[in-house]
């Protein structure tokens, strides 16, 4: 079995168990609950607990609970590559444990939509990485595909989207679209951008997003195109930005939560 190590406990999260636990119980007991809606996708950001960890907690909450599998799509930071990368890993692990691979849906979409497996992708990568102990918490038992892209199509993603949203052959599957939005503007103009990046989102109108406007624009791009030739809504649940925590208004970085809402 081959288990793919954390490369960022200590630095984006706890690398203690129980400091971990606590963290996440205390995110999730601190969230508001607007709303009744269960969803099978959400738009989440990746930064250090501390500073966007509240956000993804808000969104999470409204998973559905009894998701089989989750696709977790990342962006690539580190590596630059064309395409999309899968992980060769049976496993990723986290100071909560080990989180497994559906292995069965990673060969056939290696193989129905010609990608690659490529490790070095997932080596360093905190995009996908701070993701796992929020599904670990609230679905114990849900297994992972997780996907790193970089100077993809968003069509590509999409399809994978489309395919396992309505295919239950492998059981029930969720997605999760990592991204933060605008980089290291002032806040009052980071606030501007975000702002008219939510509303694109909200109204399905991404044809002309700009990867400026977040690192992950190709998920979001493939959630909302998907969301609007299912007629599905994208629902806000926070937007705010790193100055709410540093309190630095000179450089932030934008954060945003939505889930989608089937209509």
């Amino acid at each position: 079995m081959k288990t793919k190590l954390p490369s960022f406990d200590g630095k984006f999260y706890p690398k203690d168990t129980i400091e971990l636990e606590s963290k996440l119980k205390k995110l999730f007991n601190e969230t508001p609950h607007k709303y009744t809606n269960t969803t099978r996708a959400v738009i989440v950001p990746h930064s250090g607990y501390i500073y966007s960890g509240h956000v993804c907690a808000n969104t999470y909450q409204y998973f559905n609970k009894n998701l089989d599998n989750i696709f977790i799509f990342a962006p690539a930071h580190y590596i630059d590559f064309k395409g999309i990368a899968l992980s060769s890993s049976d496993s990723f692990s986290t100071p909560l444990g080990k989180i497994f691979i559906n292995k069965e849906i990673n060969t056939v979409i290696e193989k129905i939509f010609n990608l690659k497996i490529f490790d070095a992708a997932f080596e360093k990568e905190h995009a996908l990485e701070v993701q796992l102990p929020f599904i670990q918490t609230l679905l114990p038992n849900a297994k992972i595909i997780p996907i790193v892209y970089n100077n993809c199509l968003p069509e590509k993603l999409q399809e994978i989207i489309q395919t396992f949203w309505l295919n239950k052959e492998y059981g029930t599957c969720g997605f999760v679209i990592s991204s933060d939005l605008s980089h290291f503007y002032p806040r009052n103009e980071a606030e501007k951008i975000d702002e008219y990046t939510a509303r694109m989102i909200e109204s399905k109108n991404t044809k002309n997003f700009h990867p400026a406007q977040a690192c992950g624009s190709k998920g979001i791009i493939a959630l909302t195109e998907f969301a609007k030739e299912h007629k599905f809504s994208l629902i806000r649940v926070q937007l705010t930005n790193s100055a709410e925590r540093t309190k630095d208004d000179a450089s932030v970085i934008g954060y945003g939560g939505w889930f989608l809402a089937e209509e």
